[in-house]
């Protein structure tokens, strides 16, 4: 399991998590304020992903 917190959005820009889980479909769960809200998620690779969201936020992601 990867845990990444107080991750900071941009509108509309990529951000990269890179998890060296070695998974190819991770669960991918994205909090704000501790509820889980829903922003795109595009996997790079086994060992990466970027989330996007359409709105500026600050988000907590756990990956497994």
């Amino acid at each position: 399991k990867y845990e990444e917190t107080s991750i900071s959005l941009v509108a509309d820009t990529p951000y990269t998590i890179t998890h060296n889980l070695g998974v190819l479909v991770p669960i991918v769960m994205v909090y704000e304020n501790n509820s889980r809200i829903d922003v795109d998620i595009d996997i790079s690779s086994t060992n990466a992903l970027t989330l996007t969201s359409g709105t500026s936020i600050v988000v907590d992601a756990a990956i497994s």
